[in-house]
């Protein structure tokens, strides 16, 4: 498996908001939602007072629908955001239409929005960056990497110590990927994955979710670079 770093310069509202407001991160972990609207679990870092206008110019956006904050620290703010990124959901369509993968968790800093691909091959991915250029959006090339395609099931690899997974969030994420969860055209949703295990749609999608941030961040330590 192959996996690509890339960077996509002013394409969505929360990377403008990132290069407008300078010294500030957004953290995201997207989920789609109803009427392409697309629901967000965001964290900001950066000066308080930054972090605070960065909030207060984003609520009166008009392409956003709702904004909380549930969580504010010192160095931080975590909030829950629903919004409507046209461009946003033309990368997914034009990725989607691809033999790559997008993951979830992006990065907005300096004007700019980090993406993690990962495919087969290289041969995939320069393929998914070269529709991506074709469709008008700006694509930089940060780094390639070997992705180990079976990272997820085992503990010999060296990044997999800090993970943590419990041992439901694996039984899980080994259940879904086996039954086709993961696969480009799904060959199986939520409830069902939640009827073979005799638990809730939300308590599937919450561990599932949970095991991907732990399994990123893992990664992210272990090839130096930042979600």
């Amino acid at each position: 498996m192959k996996g690509v770093i890339i960077s996509l310069g002013d394409v969505c509202l929360l990377s403008e908001m990132s290069k407008k407001y300078i010294g500030t991160k957004i953290y995201t972990l997207h989920r789609d939602g109803k009427r392409n609207m697309q629901r967000s679990l965001c964290k900001i870092v950066g000066k308080k007072s930054a972090r605070k206008n960065l909030i207060l110019d984003l609520s009166k956006q008009s392409c956003v629908r709702e904004l909380r904050i549930f969580h504010d620290e010192p160095k931080s703010t975590k909030m829950f955001l629903i919004i409507d990124p046209p461009k946003v959901c033309k990368i997914l369509s034009v990725v989607n239409e691809t033999d790559s993968f997008g993951k979830d968790i992006m990065v907005y800093k300096h004007g700019i929005e980090e993406w993690l691909l990962y495919s087969k091959t290289i041969k995939n991915l320069d393929y998914t960056i070269k529709k991506l250029r074709e469709n008008n959006i700006k694509v930089k090339v940060e780094k390639f990497f070997d992705l180990p395609i079976d990272m997820v099931f085992t503990r010999n690899f060296d990044f997999l110590t800090n993970m943590k997974l419990t041992k439901r969030q694996l039984e899980l994420l080994k259940a879904a990927w086996k039954l086709g969860y993961y696969d480009k055209q799904k060959k199986i949703n939520l409830n069902e994955i939640a009827r073979k295990f005799g638990v809730s749609e939300p308590t599937i999608w919450e561990s599932l979710r949970c095991a991907e941030y732990k399994i990123m961040s893992s990664l992210s330590d272990y090839f130096n670079f930042e979600f």
